[in-house]
């Protein structure tokens, strides 16, 4: 059973860095040649100054404890909001949406 615990862990340790390094790439550094248009538009809004980069939203402190399992950079209701899904502490999954421009909470689920 220890053993099932500690290759859990290590698993979710590898998903955590992977969406950290997505995340970086996406939104800091260089995209892969292979990256969708999705994300240039992404990167050209980002340095446009017309989204926060998802980097300094993933740093508030209300999302501390909490592991990001999925982000996606959507547009509802004709503004661009950040879908966050979410594992808290006890195992709950559930999103909250942030606009994407202002990083102000938009609604949860």
């Amino acid at each position: 059973m220890h053993m099932l615990n500690s290759t859990k862990s290590r698993l979710s340790w590898l998903f955590v860095a992977l969406v950290g390094v997505s995340a970086a790439i996406l939104f800091i550094g260089d995209i892969p040649v292979a990256a969708s248009s999705d994300h240039g538009q992404a990167l050209d809004l980002r340095a446009g100054g017309d989204i926060l980069p998802l980097v300094e939203l993933l740093q508030r402190e209300e999302l501390a404890g909490l592991r990001v399992l999925e982000a996606e950079l959507e547009r509802e209701d004709g503004r661009l909001v950040y879908e966050l899904e979410l594992l808290d502490e006890s195992g709950r999954v559930y999103e909250r949406y942030y606009d994407a421009a202002s990083g102000q909470p938009v609604f949860e689920q």
